[in-house]
C-alpha cells in the first residue's frame, strides 16, 4: 500500500514538535543571602525533602532564620546604643578624682571600649543600611511568590466560574461536578497562600526596631481577608502589588 504524505497545517506541526531543550530547562534559584549588622552572614537552605529548591522555596527558608535572629538581637542592639554616652560620662570624669583605681580603672574600661568601636557602629544607620535593604529584599522577594500565586488562582477561579456557569446553563451534572470540586481545591489553594502573608508581617513587625535605626518610614500591610469573591480578591492583589511598590522605593534609596 503506497504511503500518502498528508501536509498539516503549521499550527498544528509546531503542537506535534519535540520541543527544544531550552524550553525544558529548570530554572536555577538563587542562593538569597542576609548580611547581619554584627558582620556575619546567613544564606537560604535547600530542603530536597520538598521537591526541587525554587526562589521561593529559598526565600521562606531564609525567613525561617532571620526571624528569631532578628528577636534575640534586638535588646543587644539598643544595649550597645548606650554604650557610647556611657564612654562619653566616664571621659568626663577624670582622673583623677578617684585616686589611684580610678585612674587604672578609667584606662581600662577605655581600652576596652575602644576595641569595641565596630560593635558601637552597630546602632547607627550607616551600619544598619546594608543589613535592612537585605530583609527589605527578603520580604519584597516573598510578597512577589504571593502575589504570583495569587494572580494564578484568581485567573483560574475566573475560569472555573465561567465553566460552571456553562455546565449548569446545559445542565451537565457530571462535569458540573468536577467543575465545583476543582474550584473548592482553587479556594483551598487561595487560603493557604493568604496565609503566606503573616510570615511577612511577622518580619516587618520584628524589622521595626532596625528599621528606625536606618530611618525607613513605617511599612504595614493592611487586613487581607481570603474569599472567593474574585472582586474582592482584585482588590487583595492591588493592595499587594501596592506594598511591593513601596517597598521596591525604599529599597532603591537605600545605599
Amino acid at each position: 500500500m503506497a504511503d500518502i504524505d498528508i501536509k498539516l497545517p503549521d499550527a498544528i506541526q509546531q503542537q506535534l514538535a519535540i520541543p527544544l531543550c531550552v524550553d525544558l530547562r529548570l530554572p536555577k534559584p538563587t542562593l538569597p543571602q542576609i548580611r547581619l549588622p554584627t558582620g556575619g552572614t546567613i544564606q537560604g537552605i535547600a530542603d530536597l525533602t520538598k521537591g526541587i529548591p525554587s526562589d521561593c522555596s529559598l526565600n521562606f527558608s531564609l525567613a525561617l532564620q532571620l526571624a528569631p535572629i532578628m528577636g534575640s538581637i534586638e535588646c543587644i542592639v539598643k544595649v550597645l546604643a548606650l554604650i557610647t554616652p556611657l564612654i562619653d560620662v566616664v571621659k568626663g570624669l577624670g582622673p583623677p578624682p578617684d585616686g589611684p583605681k580610678l585612674l587604672k580603672a578609667i584606662p581600662e574600661f577605655l581600652k576596652a571600649a575602644d576595641a569595641m568601636k565596630r560593635c558601637l557602629l552597630v546602632p547607627t544607620p550607616f551600619a544598619m543600611f546594608p543589613f535592612v535593604k537585605d530583609i527589605l529584599a527578603l520580604i519584597i522577594a516573598m510578597l512577589r511568590c504571593l502575589v504570583q500565586q495569587l494572580r494564578s488562582i484568581i485567573k483560574t477561579l475566573g475560569e472555573l466560574e465561567l465553566s460552571i456557569a456553562a455546565a449548569t446553563r446545559a445542565g451537565n451534572t457530571q462535569l458540573l461536578s468536577a467543575l465545583q470540586c476543582a474550584r473548592e481545591n482553587q479556594q483551598t489553594a487561595l487560603e493557604s497562600t493568604m496565609q503566606g502573608v503573616e510570615p511577612v508581617k511577622v518580619l516587618l513587625t520584628l524589622a521595626r526596631p532596625f528599621l528606625d535605626i536606618a530611618q525607613v518610614p513605617d511599612i504595614t500591610i493592611p487586613p487581607l481577608a481570603p474569599t472567593a469573591d474574585l472582586t474582592a480578591l482584585t482588590g487583595t492583589l492591588n493592595t499587594l502589588q501596592s506594598v511591593l511598590q513601596t517597598l521596591q522605593a525604599i529599597v532603591d534609596t537605600l545605599p
